[in-house]
């Protein structure tokens, strides 16, 4: 990217977002990798709505940055996305402990490896977003052929 062409950004910001981007692309081929081993449906049953809650928080960041807007701080998305997973994790053992009889230790491995991936998407995620939150974007939003 040339910094003629975008000089409000310096170079290593924009480099750290290309980094940061490619940390979090690498994180997310790691979480599809994983989310195709086979799930126990005990787990899948408890645990839907909080995942699910968990990527609408991850989505509506997503959002609101390619939309210009105001983003909570890397700190308050953190603190947003841990608080999620906590629960996620607290869920899990509780349904992994109220099935105790239905559990085989694939079913515990592939949940926590699965937790593990959310968790690493979450950190790459917030990382990129406190380097988007540095970049001038209104340049780059600017008509360059018309």
């Amino acid at each position: 990217i040339s910094q003629q062409n975008f000089p409000a950004n310096s170079p290593a910001q924009i480099a750290a977002l290309v980094t940061g981007l490619d940390g979090l692309s690498y994180r997310l081929r790691e979480l599809l990798a994983l989310k195709d081993l086979p799930q126990a449906p005990y787990l899948v049953a408890e645990l839907s709505e909080e995942m699910s809650n968990w990527r609408q928080v991850m989505q509506q960041a997503f959002t609101q940055i390619s939309r210009g807007e105001a983003v909570d701080s890397a700190a308050a998305l953190t603190d947003k996305l841990n608080m999620r997973l906590d629960r996620i994790e607290h869920s899990m053992d509780k349904a992994l402990a109220s099935a105790a009889e239905q559990v085989v230790d694939a079913d515990v491995e592939h949940a926590y490896r699965l937790l593990g991936a959310y968790r690493g998407v979450a950190s790459a995620a917030t990382v990129w977003i406190a380097d988007a939150q540095q970049v001038n974007w209104a340049h780059w939003r600017e008509e360059v052929f018309s």
